[in-house]
């Protein structure tokens, strides 16, 4: 599945095991900024608006057939 959701979102992800859950945390990295650097809010902003259908794209059907699985 990593590789089909980072080929969908067009980059890679950083992929967090957490070992106490069944669960693992992804992370898709802009730069170095934070969300309190506030000279940087609109390219953070800009970030955002841009990849936010190609995460939707790359978890979609995943997420369908999980939750149908349950």
């Amino acid at each position: 599945m990593q590789n089909e959701a980072e080929s969908a979102f067009g980059g890679e992800f950083d992929w967090q095991e957490l070992t106490e859950k069944r669960a693992c945390r992804i992370c898709a990295h802009f730069n170095d900024y934070g969300l309190i650097d506030e000279e940087h809010w609109d390219e953070i902003i800009t970030f955002l608006a841009d990849n936010l259908a190609n995460l939707i794209k790359a978890f979609k059907a995943p997420l369908d057939v999980i939750m149908k699985s349950e």
